[in-house]
């Protein structure tokens, strides 16, 4: 990944950088997300590609 920060961060200098990642692997994402009653939601996440896996479960209350 590389790119420049210059114009995004409206700089007139430029701010390259170079992660040193190819990613040129896709992955899949499939999730959901549910309301409970009025004040809690709980969102899940998977997530699955050839070099790696992951799922993230999130539990939140608003007031």
């Amino acid at each position: 990944m590389t790119g420049d920060l210059g114009p995004a961060l409206g700089w007139d200098t430029s701010l390259e950088y170079d992660v040193g990642v190819n990613l040129n692997k896709w992955a899949y994402m499939v999730g959901f997300n549910k309301q409970i009653g009025k004040h809690y939601n709980m969102t899940f996440l998977y997530n699955k590609g050839e070099t790696r896996n992951s799922f993230t479960v999130n539990l939140g209350y608003r007031f």
